[in-house]
């Protein structure tokens, strides 16, 4: 008995392609550069007041009111001169740890974001393996169904073919009966 053809699917080959779509797409978002290239847009500013005093072309006179009053205002201006290095310097190292802290929060959004994609594509090709598995089980019971059909078939062909038989011999059974008869009368 001839074997008869099977259909070829698109369905298996389908999934697959996806899944390999998808896996490609994964690392490509995996690998993807995170760094920002934009440079922060504050920018840190340190200036230091130097004099606010002009000097004359007036001849002075060195005093010794004049000689602690400007020691005095030295010292006064090494002071707010080192009050406003100290400021300066705090305001770098905030500006510093504000940018540390932003760069870490952008790391983590990155691998937040890598572990998302990851997820979902994994969580995509284990759908796409389950519906290959379902198809393929499908088409496992529909070539199931289909070899029961035939061999029930095949069954109530063979039925026919002795009950056809037997009624063949039957009338040939009944046709030499009736010849004998005819032969005897």
């Amino acid at each position: 008995m001839a074997r008869q053809h099977r259909r070829v699917g698109y369905g298996l080959p389908t999934l697959l392609a996806i899944a390999l779509h998808l896996g490609i797409l994964v690392i490509s978002v995996i690998r993807f550069p995170t760094a920002e290239s934009e440079p922060p847009s504050q920018s840190i500013v340190q200036a230091t007041l130097v004099s606010t005093e002009t000097t004359t072309n007036q001849a002075q006179q060195a005093t010794e009111p004049q000689a602690s009053a400007e020691a005095d205002e030295s010292s006064e201006d090494d002071a707010t001169r080192q009050a406003e290095e100290e400021e300066a310097r705090r305001q770098r190292e905030a500006e510093e740890q504000r940018q540390r802290e932003a760069e870490a929060e952008r790391q983590r959004q990155a691998e937040q974001e890598r572990a998302e994609a990851l997820e979902a594509a994994q969580t995509a090709a284990e759908e796409a393996e389950r519906r290959a598995e379902e198809a393929e089980a499908e088409a496992e019971r529909r070539e199931q169904q289909e070899a029961e059909r035939q061999r029930q078939a095949e069954e109530e062909a063979k039925r026919q073919a002795e009950e056809e038989a037997k009624r063949k011999a039957e009338e040939e059974a009944k046709r030499k009966a009736e010849e004998e008869a005819k032969r005897k009368a």
